[in-house]
């Protein structure tokens, strides 16, 4: 990384760039290990629609036999 104190002395008007290095390394990712969080995104999507697919099927039917009752 650069040097954090920077001395700059000028004789008159002068022009620096500063180049600032940031990273963080969560985006520093290859392409297999952002697959596999995707895919483990994904699965965890898929498994709560699931579970909320169960919870309203037995919910229907629990309102099914209250009204025939």
């Amino acid at each position: 990384m650069a040097d954090p104190q920077q001395i700059i002395e000028c004789a008159g008007a002068c022009t620096v760039t500063v180049i600032h290095e940031f990273a963080l390394p969560v985006l520093n990712l290859d392409t297999e290990a952002a697959a596999s969080i995707g895919g483990a995104v994904l699965l965890v999507w898929a498994v709560g629609f699931g579970f909320r697919v169960l919870i309203r099927a037995l919910s229907i039917d629990e309102n099914r036999e209250k009204e025939n009752s």
